[in-house]
């Protein structure tokens, strides 16, 4: 499966999910959030680092309907500006579940709590040259390309997780 593919599916996932807008008018903010919780949020925080390689203009889909769902919660007219309720939840935007996973994938790699498998994937300044420089210990970023197919590489990945755990 292609990713854009795995991402129409979870698009079309959470818009049925959607289906609590139904039910907003008959239970109070505190259970539309245990919905939330179940029904969307988990959806969107399953390989959320993997979506971040992907065009924006398919991730916007997304962010749009958690916006809706965040605004059927809080009953809010459809042109509310979400930022405050989102506050209000503390609840994470699309993009900081995505930035929370990536720096969350760094540091785990960096207390060594990942498999094997993921040693050779970073590399810190202190393993390219032996300079004693203060940010020895910092990830080093790798080289930045400029075709979308690089961009959507493993490559560009690392780099904008490094980017994130700075």
């Amino acid at each position: 499966m292609t990713l854009i593919f795995r991402l129409t599916a979870l698009i079309l996932i959470v818009s049925k999910k959607l289906c609590f807008y139904k039910s907003s008018f008959c239970l109070n903010q505190s259970s539309l959030l245990t919905l939330y919780y179940s029904l969307v949020y988990s959806y969107l925080f399953y390989c959320a680092g993997v979506w971040r390689s992907t065009y924006h203009s398919k991730l916007r889909r997304i962010t749009t309907l958690q916006k809706r769902v965040v605004r059927i919660i809080s009953k809010s007219p459809y042109d509310a500006h979400t930022q405050p309720i989102f506050s209000r939840f503390k609840l994470l935007k699309f993009e900081n579940i995505i930035e929370l996973q990536l720096c969350k994938l760094l540091f785990l790699y960096q207390k060594d709590f990942l498999p094997e498998s993921f040693n050779t994937m970073f590399a810190t300044n202190k393993q390219v040259h032996s300079y004693n420089t203060r940010n020895k210990n910092s990830f080093r970023l790798p080289y930045y390309c400029r075709t979308h197919k690089l961009k959507n590489s493993l490559l560009v990945f690392k780099a904008l997780s490094l980017q994130f755990f700075k």
